[in-house]
């Protein structure tokens, strides 16, 4: 089999993602966790403090350019 470039854009059509998982821990914080890949020692790691969540969403739907039609995102 001949060597093949992947950094070749124009044949390349899906790049791999790692793993990200998202949840709560014991404390209440919102963890954003992504899998670590071959050149990293450990998972990289978000910790969101529980109130702060919605103001999290309401910047990456705005970062995202979402249409203001949306409704905004409003703490519990």
């Amino acid at each position: 089999m001949s060597e093949f470039d992947w950094s070749c854009s124009e044949s390349v059509i899906f790049h791999s993602h790692a793993a990200v998982a998202v949840y709560l821990n014991a404390d209440g914080d919102l963890v954003i966790r992504q899998k670590q890949d071959e050149y990293e020692d450990e998972d990289s790691v978000v910790i969101i403090p529980r109130d702060m969540v919605p103001r999290l969403l309401n910047r990456i739907a705005s970062a995202a350019d979402l249409k203001q039609s949306q409704p905004k995102l409003v703490k519990k």
